[in-house]
């Protein structure tokens, strides 16, 4: 029996029942339920509305893994004028070789030059870039007349950069999705390449990408020959003509010849005169250009300092020496190279 105590101190301070104790918890793992029923939904939603925007599937990321007996195309071999990676570099993908072209050249006739090229010129104009840029690789080789060669190379170099600077497929871009985590940042040092050139190459806009947005990453390094006799300068995209540039090299040949690599990089760039003064960017005594490309001498070359290729305000001095000693392009140019080029790349100078 109770005291008139304790009767008295149960009714002032009732304890739970064990049957609303287990109602409670009955509650909670309902709402739990609920609430994971609930963002199931949301994300397949969100999944479906991503599929909407970024329809783009492409083959590679559809393929099936390939039956154990076919056997895996080996890459092609680098050239020495593609740079090495150096110790602390982070690991990065192997690059992919470009695919054997599906076009085979025909044996040309005399005279068939101006043909073949007005060929390549209307598939290009079709929107078969492509198709054209196969024809152009194929056909290199067989050219004889180097004017010829010179023009086919010219027609390569922009059909090379439309297909570049566009989500279109080439043999040299790797197919990536998004992953958590990522940042442009980051891809681009994967694939060793540019931020500018991933964001320009598939349409983004800004720094802000997603988990699960599909990109196209061109995973080929780049190297320069530049010529100072003809003042030109060759891209290569691994051992392949890229395109090519016309520039200004030093006067009386004060262009250093050697072996370099791009160890900077600077928009607008202010610009240092012999006497140490600062002229800025915009400043009509700066000759800089719009950019900058610092070229650090590898081991073996004099190691002479302060060079690099820049643009110019002074068009018409380009494909003459008539700089103090640096490569000069059109100002147009060398934002192109500006995108292009990750730094490390490998640049050699021949007289």
């Amino acid at each position: 029996m109770l005291s008139d105590d304790e009767i008295k101190e149960n009714l002032l301070n009732p304890r739970p029942s064990r049957r609303v104790f287990w109602w409670n918890i009955g509650l909670l793992v309902l709402g739990v339920m609920v609430a994971v029923v609930i963002y199931n939904g949301v994300m397949k939603r969100r999944r479906a509305r991503e599929r909407d925007i970024f329809p783009r599937e492409t083959a590679a990321m559809q393929a099936k893994p390939a039956p154990a007996a076919a056997a895996a195309p080996q890459p092609a071999p680098i050239p020495a004028l593609v740079p090495r990676k150096t110790v602390d570099a982070p690991p990065s993908p192997t690059p992919t070789a470009p695919a054997a072209s599906s076009v085979s050249a025909p044996a040309l006739a005399p005279g068939a030059a101006q043909d073949i090229l007005k060929q390549v010129r209307d598939l290009r104009d079709a929107g078969q870039k492509q198709k054209a840029r196969e024809q152009c690789y194929a056909y290199l080789g067989k050219l004889k007349d180097p004017a010829a060669i010179r023009a086919m190379e010219d027609l390569l170099g922009e059909i090379n950069l439309d297909l570049l600077l566009t989500p279109a497929a080439m043999p040299e871009k790797t197919d990536y999705v998004v992953k958590s985590g990522d940042s442009l940042a980051r891809i681009a040092k994967q694939f060793g390449t540019t931020v500018e050139l991933v964001q320009m190459s598939n349409q983004v806009r800004g720094h802000m990408i997603r988990p699960g947005d599909r990109m196209r990453i061109f995973n080929t390094p780049f190297s320069l020959r530049i010529n100072k006799s003809r003042n030109e300068l060759e891209v290569y995209a691994g051992d392949r003509f890229f395109k090519r540039y016309k520039v200004g090299t030093g006067k009386h040949g004060t262009t250093p010849a050697g072996i370099f690599v791009i160890n900077d990089k600077i928009p607008e760039p202010p610009w240092w005169r012999p006497d140490g003064q600062v002229v800025p960017f915009g400043d009509k005594e700066n000759v800089l250009g719009t950019r900058w490309l610092s070229l650090k001498p590898v081991e073996g070359t004099d190691p002479v300092r302060g060079y690099g290729i820049h643009g110019t305000w002074e068009p018409e001095t380009i494909g003459q020496q008539a700089s103090a000693g640096c490569v000069r392009l059109l100002n147009e140019d060398v934002e192109q190279l500006y995108v292009l080029l990750p730094l490390g790349t490998r640049v050699v100078i021949e007289e």
